[in-house]
């Protein structure tokens, strides 16, 4: 039966001007720096085989449609089930010496599938029942004459399914839109036809959740004179409600239909000249176009053959783009909710190309197309996740954007530079994330378990403290024994509001032998604290006098406004006198290195000899260890700390005598 119906024309009459801006916008694309990819899995079968469409079956697997031999009298049916971790369960080719071309399938009740497609070439409409392992059920066929396939098949609410593809219109030179319903062993319950005098076809359905039925197409029975998108909205029973037609000056052609959020994405291909371009389009849900835009990379074959809306706004499309049709590769793009693109990513060999894109339920995405490799062209899927997390690091306090810190995943290899903005972004797989921020003039931060559910585009906003270094000596300048090592404290102190990262070399000048040492050499001094270190000189002479040494401590910090302070370093030996000692001016109590794992050297030095005790603390206040309890004599002493029995954490070195006491922190890390 044709139905007459009433088209409500929303032609853009020319598409150049967005023709043009999108192929100035894409010739350089901005492209992604790779979806993160969980697996892909190739069906080898004899022929060329192409996968057209993907279904993920309530087991968790996949079940993928194609055919074994495109564009061939003898290509059959290609049928293959994956499981969700991408292994080739089992491939299955059906039909006679006719060419036979799967294009989409359907769960029905049960668990078995019903497959649809065409037969003899285009010119019967071929239903396949099949079981979940793979064994022909049942198989219809459904009128005669060419142009007549069907496209696409949805399972409706009442639990038959609906067909839609397209027939030979009664003039017996053209198609028409044809809609079937029919229950799931293949019995007709109706059928609808849709067109005029031209060409018309339909090539997706979708059931919505008041049980129209929304059908995605094209027609140039309604046009000016070329190919345009058609959307055709029906009642349950295939009475017609709403038929829009729109597109531009080329020829224009509908592949995928997603039903958004209020939305409709229509994607498919133009025609610019001699080129294809993508195309995709987008409607409210009364089928009032919002915009029209054609994409593509400065080939002449890109087309766009899925469509999927996301959950965060916006489309995933997939297709191929290449310099010719045996020069294309697989290609995906990301176009955000106002028609501008978001990213891009090509990928594959070419003679390559996706020919269909699914939302997956546990999260991200299913591509299937055709791949070809060394020259030999398979059946692919590939399964993916575009989660994103994304955000901005500023300064704490100040909210000034941090450019060039590096914000970096733990335990990937994944490290995002902040722009002149603050701004980073990373694509990951679903999962729970712990994320790292450092670099020149801020401190080092942590952020855990960061969340990505699938398919979404989490903020998370690092605001990072700036330490600030504060030698409090300009130089050292001491007098020291020949041949004794004698410790002179050099005080650091970070009054910025962040911990502060620091490292000092120590670089003899004159001599250059080594006779100038730094303990510790690195450490973290928190904020508003101050650090001693003890400088270590060893003067070395021929014992003939006074002999003057120079060198210069390099102090390097993760600080601001300057990372790097030198600190000038004089030293006058006298001659050494037989079985003299070094005698330290001041006490002083140090520990290195520090933090440690699982060994450090506790040093002090005493400017008389006095009783001491020594003794480390855990950061509840309990002794774990008494190093020493005795006497000591004048100069620098060290003793080994072995913390290998007590968990990390933090500790604390205690020196106690009757003339003074002093306390040290020290981290454990193991």
């Amino acid at each position: 039966m044709q139905f007459p119906i009433t088209i409500r024309r929303t032609i853009v009459r020319d598409l150049t001007p967005y023709i043009i801006f999108a192929l100035i916008c894409l010739t350089a694309p901005r492209v992604f720096a790779e979806p993160d990819t969980l697996w892909s899995a190739r069906i080898n079968a004899s022929g060329n085989p192409a996968i057209y469409h993907a279904l993920e079956h309530s087991s968790g697997d996949f079940i993928l449609v194609g055919e074994t031999n495109p564009g061939l009298t003898s290509s059959n049916f290609l049928i293959s089930r994956i499981s969700s971790s991408g292994s080739v369960i089992w491939i299955r080719a059906y039909g006679g010496n006719t060419s036979d071309v799967a294009y989409s399938c359907v769960e029905i009740q049960d668990g078995n599938i019903i497959v649809a497609g065409s037969s003899n070439g285009g010119y019967t409409i071929l239903l396949m029942g099949i079981s979940a392992a793979g064994d022909s059920l049942w198989s219809r066929t459904y009128g005669s004459g060419n142009q007549t396939s069907a496209y696409d098949i949805a399972r409706l609410q009442d639990g038959n399914v609906a067909v839609v593809g397209s027939r030979l219109a009664t003039d017996g030179a053209h198609s028409a839109l044809w809609l079937l319903k029919c229950d799931t062993g293949g019995d007709t319950l109706w059928t609808r036809s849709f067109g005029g005098s031209d060409y018309d076809v339909g090539y997706r359905i979708r059931e919505r959740p008041n049980r129209t039925l929304l059908i995605g197409g094209y027609t140039r029975t309604y046009s000016p004179g070329n190919f345009d998108l058609w959307l055709l909205d029906t009642d349950s029973l295939g009475n017609p409600l709403v038929s829009t037609v729109f597109g531009g000056s080329g020829q224009d052609y509908c592949y995928d239909l997603s039903d958004g959020d209020s939305v409709v994405y229509m994607g498919g291909k133009t025609t610019v000249g001699t080129s294809n371009v993508g195309y995709l389009a987008k409607t409210n849900g009364d089928g009032d176009s919002l915009w029209v835009r054609s994409f593509s990379t400065g080939g002449v074959e890109q087309q766009l053959h899925g469509v999927v809306a996301r959950s965060s706004g916006g489309a995933i499309c997939a297709g191929w783009s290449g310099t010719s049709w045996n020069a294309r590769q697989c290609w995906l793009l990301a176009i955000n909710p106002d028609g501008s693109d978001g990213w891009q990513w090509i990928y594959g060999p070419v003679a390559s190309g996706f020919y269909g894109i699914i939302r997956v339920s546990t999260g991200g995405y299913l591509a299937c197309g055709q791949i070809s490799e060394s020259n030999v062209r398979r059946g692919y899927a590939i399964r993916m996740s575009l989660s994103e997390i994304r955000g901005s690091v500023t300064e704490l306090g100040s909210g000034v954007p941090v450019a060039g810190a590096q914000v970096g995943i733990i335990g990937m290899p994944q490290v995002s530079i902040t722009d002149s903005l603050g701004q980073y972004r990373f694509g990951l797989v679903n999962g729970t994330y712990d994320m790292t921020v450092s670099g020149n003039c801020i401190s080092r931060d942590t952020v855990r378990s960061v969340v990505v559910p699938p398919d979404s585009i989490i903020a998370v906003n690092i605001h990072v403290p700036r330490p600030r270094c504060v030698p409090l000596q300009s130089s050292i300048n001491e007098v020291v024994h020949n041949h004794i090592l004698t410790s002179v404290p050099l005080r650091i102190a970070n009054s910025g509001n962040g911990a502060m990262d620091f490292g000092i070399i120590a670089q003899p000048v004159r001599p250059s032998s080594n006779w100038l040492s730094v303990v510790p050499d690195t450490g973290i001094i928190l904020a508003g604290d101050t650090l001693t270190v003890q400088v270590e000189i060893t003067a070395d002479t021929t014992d003939d006098g006074m002999y003057e040494f120079f060198g210069n401590l390099h102090v390097i910090s993760n600080s601001c406004p300057g990372n790097s302070e030198t600190i000038p370093v004089t030293a006058y030996s006298l001659d050494a006198e037989d079985n003299t000692t070094t005698i330290p001016r001041s006490f002083s109590l140090s520990a290195y290195p520090n933090p440690f794992n699982p060994r450090t050297t506790i040093a002090f030095s005493l400017p008389q000899t006095m009783r001491i005790r020594l003794s480390v603390y855990d950061i509840t206040g309990r002794r774990v260890a008494v190093l020493a309890d005795e006497s000591f004599t004048p100069g620098t002493n060290r003793l080994t700390f072995d913390a290998g029995f007590l968990p990390s954490g933090l500790y604390f070195a205690r020196i106690e005598s009757a003339l003074f006491n002093s306390t040290r922190k020290m981290m454990l890390n193991k």
